[in-house]
This record gives C-alpha cells, structure tokens and sequence, in this order.
C-alpha cells in the first residue's frame, strides 16, 4: 500500500520572530532557521515560501524588558510579546494578504550534508525574498525591504 502523501504548515521564526516583531516593519527570522528544510529534504517534499503582508502591521510591539523577555523565550521555550492593538488587546484594522510561491522540490536525501542543506536553504531565501518583492507594490507595500535575519 502506498503511503499517502501529506502537506504541513511549518513556522520557522517561532518565539525569536514573535519578539523581534516591529510595527510595519518586515522582518523574517530566518538565517539560522534551517531544521524544516532538512526536514523537507529527508522527507522529499516541497519547501513552498509564503508571505503575509499586512500581518506586521495589526499591532504595536513594545520593546520593554526585550532582554529578559528574549531569555526566557531562549530558555523556556515561551514568548511573552507585549503588543498593543486598535483597542486594547483587538488588531488593528488592515488587510492581510498571504503570497505564494512556486514550490521547491527537495529530492530525498535522509543524510545531508552541512553544504547540500545551506544550499538548499540559500535557495528558499532568495525565493521568499523574490516572492515578497514580486507582490510588494500591488499590495501597496513598494518601499518596504523584507529583513531576513
């Protein structure tokens, strides 16, 4: 019987992206980010980038007590963002569109070395970076740069 195949949802930036969230500002913590594509890549699957625009701009974050909040992510594994919305704790009101792109086969590979693994990262970047700046001005987002850090 053949294994049916399955699609999942991974979220690489994680409690570090949920602190280093700026208003309006587009920043992916990214760089040292690279288990889901070794995940992809023993599994065989398709690494597909995705971007939400907008999704930066429903709250403020307050940068109060970041150290100690980063260590306590760091060493318990749980973020304490401190953000304001419209009202309180409601989002402000602004559209979130989410963007696509193309899928990125990742032939199977159980054991990949340090270079096949950086390269195949290297590649989703520079497709999330192309995706974001591909949708950026007919979103209404033309001046912004997506930070990947």
């Amino acid at each position: 019987m053949e294994k049916e195949k399955c699609s999942i949802f991974v979220y690489p930036g994680g409690e570090k992206e949920q602190l280093e969230t700026i208003y309006k500002k587009n920043i992916v913590v990214l760089k040292e980010r690279k288990g889901f594509v070794k995940l992809a890549m023993q599994q065989g699957a398709s690494l597909v980038p995705v971007y939400a625009f907008g999704e930066t701009g429903l709250y403020y974050h307050f940068q109060f007590a970041i150290g100690f909040r980063k260590w306590l992510a760091k060493r318990f594994g749980v973020a304490v963002p401190l953000l304001c919305g419209e009202y309180g704790l409601m989002p402000h009101r602004v559209p979130i569109t989410m963007v696509f792109g193309q899928p990125i086969e990742c032939k199977l590979n159980p054991n990949p070395t340090d270079d096949e693994l950086n390269a195949m990262h290297g590649i989703y970047i520079e497709a999330l970076k192309t995706l974001f700046n591909t949708h950026k001005k007919d979103l209404g987002y033309a001046n912004d740069v997506l930070e990947i850090i």
